[in-house]
């Protein structure tokens, strides 16, 4: 039981990273200037 929540966890852990770097992609080709927009990186973005 145990080694399933881990599984699921790291799944989504991964999941949660890969979206916030699609994210932070899009959001450089969006906004070139990096001064135009802060995002607060340290939060995970969790897109459903």
């Amino acid at each position: 039981m145990k080694l399933q929540v881990l599984i699921l966890q790291n799944e989504v852990d991964s999941l949660s990273r890969y979206y916030s770097q699609r994210v932070q992609r899009s959001m450089a080709e969006l906004f070139p200037n990096p001064q135009q927009i802060k995002l607060k990186t340290s939060q995970p973005l969790i897109l459903l």
